[in-house]
């Protein structure tokens, strides 16, 4: 941490996992185990200082997250991966039907086409229809979170990392989430950090467990809840 003079923070050590085409992988342990940590060097906005991650791509390729270029990971990050983060950062006045219909645009999808898409998405996460045109900034944490959520299922990108998607969702919102992760495309791989277990036991086909900044287990739900 530059700021602190050079001070080194320890995120995590001693990690080593694979995840299949298709599989839900969930994170848990408690909070300062390095769990964000992780999943911010698979979608590299931190840097891993040693080890590998070794991502398969759709074209056959295997990158290594941990030495890859920018370029790579841009690529990367445009194509096939898609992160839901604990707080929605966007770019200031862009409605809320836009900042979710970006990915489609991006991908050279006509603006009519993508909103329509982005709506069907706000309506299945029950946001009220009067704020599809508003600013985001101006909605709940909940709602902005949903709304997160939608901009990264658009992409239906085929690994998504979860950090903590339903967080701040109240007992239907998260209801409406998990129901629509579990429809995600069976191709599409998942891995998502998550406090509230009985959510890990509705979608995770395996659970790692993060304790004292290592992994202290893995295993099926039933086996580690």
């Amino acid at each position: 941490m530059h700021v602190l003079g050079g001070k080194k923070i320890k995120g995590f050590e001693d990690v080593s996992f694979s995840v299949k085409r298709g599989e839900f992988l969930a994170i848990i342990g408690s909070s300062g185990s390095g769990k964000s940590s992780l999943l911010k060097c698979m979608y590299r906005t931190y840097l891993a200082d040693s080890g590998s991650m070794l991502y398969h791509g759709d074209s056959g390729s295997v990158i290594d997250l941990t030495t890859a270029s920018d370029h790579e990971i841009l690529a990367i990050r445009r194509n096939e991966v898609g992160y839901v983060s604990q707080l929605l950062q966007v770019v200031p006045r862009t409605i809320a039907v836009d900042v979710i219909a970006e990915p489609l645009l991006q991908r050279g999808i006509g603006i009519d086409d993508a909103r329509d898409a982005a709506s069907g998405y706000l309506a299945r996460l029950r946001i009220p229809e009067d704020l599809w045109d508003a600013y985001p900034s101006t909605f709940s944490g909940g709602e902005r979170q949903r709304v997160n959520i939608a901009r990264a299922l658009i992409r239906a990108p085929r690994l998504l990392l979860l950090d903590e998607p339903t967080s701040a969702l109240d007992p239907a919102s998260t209801a409406v989430v998990v129901g629509m992760l579990r429809g995600v495309n069976p191709g599409t791989t998942m891995i998502g950090i998550f406090h509230d277990l009985s959510v890990v036991r509705e979608l995770a086909d395996r659970v790692v467990v993060m304790k004292d900044n290592r992994m202290a287990g893995i295993g099926t739900p039933e086996e580690i809840l």
